[in-house]
């Protein structure tokens, strides 16, 4: 089966092409915005502990500074995250329908070969997911070996936004590779207050982990639902009309 979707890919290669390209970009986003999301409670954890141990927790001024952007934020990621869903759904409904109507006459030729109408769709299902599973190795492998790097990006885009929505809050990262930790300097008041949130390799590596299985199993389920209902439509109504026919 593997073999004949494979091949299949190879001959509609300009399709394949814009569901490769469009299957990559909107995993990337939605795994960006959920890391982002599963983060942020992490990161205000790392936050509020320090203000506990240096004495600054009893401000309700540098809580506020901290808790209110950051409950914006995970409100922004979180609808970023459904509109991405539902923009996905779409594009890839779209494209299902019309590579089903690219395929009719490979569907005619399959039909006359004698080859059921399950078969049919679950080669179909095959194309669908192949482009999937070697897109998620490619993740797999990026985060294995880039995680600091990536960590960083993500940390800057949390303060970035945190910059954005918090009160002016001057920001500041930098890292300390020695002991292969990321450190996060946020200068927020006049009193000099330094928030410092720190996250292993190890850290790292579990959340954006977690994050690829989450984007890996919602999307995957997208992917599997649109493609086998959409396949499932046109191929039984091909094959009731031809076994119509016959009769």
């Amino acid at each position: 089966m593997l073999k004949f979707a494979y091949a299949s890919l190879k001959y509609h290669r300009r399709a394949t092409t814009i569901y490769i390209i469009s299957l990559f970009a909107g995993s990337l986003l939605l795994f960006f915005f959920d890391s982002l999301q599963q983060s942020l409670p992490i990161l205000l954890q790392h936050t509020e502990a320090f203000l506990f141990s240096a004495g600054y927790l009893d401000n309700p001024q540098i809580l506020r500074q901290i808790e209110s952007p950051t409950n914006r934020l995970d409100h922004l990621y979180s609808q970023v995250t459904i509109s991405l869903f539902i923009g996905l759904l779409l594009f890839f409904t779209y494209l299902s329908i019309r590579y089903q109507k690219s395929k009719q006459q490979e569907l005619v030729a399959w039909y006359r070969s004698g080859s059921s109408m399950n078969s049919w769709i679950r080669l179909n299902l095959a194309e669908c997911l192949l482009p999937f599973g070697l897109i998620l190795l490619i993740f797999s492998l990026v985060l294995i070996i880039f995680q600091n790097t990536l960590g960083n990006l993500l940390l800057h885009a949390h303060l970035g936004f945190f910059n954005l929505f918090g009160e002016h809050v001057p920001l500041e990262i930098t890292e300390q590779s020695i002991t292969n930790k990321l450190l996060v300097r946020v200068p927020t008041t006049n009193t000099g207050l330094v928030t410092v949130m720190q996250l292993s390799v190890q850290d790292w590596i579990h959340l954006f982990f977690t994050s690829l299985w989450r984007i890996a199993y919602t999307l995957g389920l997208l992917l599997i639902i649109i493609n086998t209902l959409i396949c499932s439509i046109f191929t039984y109504r091909r094959y009731h009309q031809w076994n119509n026919h016959s009769h």
